[in-house]
């Protein structure tokens, strides 16, 4: 996993996850100006469950503390809770 590529000011947004950009990717959900995913981070996500370096806290997309959800994606900057990625899955699939 890539480390977080700030958004280049002007530039396109970015997955907070992988670092791709929104012209390199067929989808990608933006929460907030740094909680940005990509489909393929959605994916990898909803596959690995709980993956990633470091301790998630909290989903960094809808404020959820990890004892209050299933289980988190990412580590100590960016995380993702279940919920969150159950519902990028269900963007995705509407588009």
């Amino acid at each position: 996993m890539a480390q977080q590529q700030p958004r280049r000011k002007g530039g396109p947004r970015r997955c907070a996850f992988c670092g791709r950009s929104r012209t390199e990717v067929s989808y990608l959900h933006v929460e907030t100006e740094w909680a940005c995913i990509c489909n393929g981070c959605v994916y990898d996500a909803k596959a690995t469950r709980a993956g990633g370096p470091g301790r998630a806290r909290r989903c960094s997309f809808c404020g959820a503390e990890s004892k209050d959800v299933e289980w988190l994606f990412g580590g100590s900057k960016i995380a993702i809770c279940n919920d969150c990625v159950e519902r990028c899955v269900e963007e995705i699939v509407a588009v």
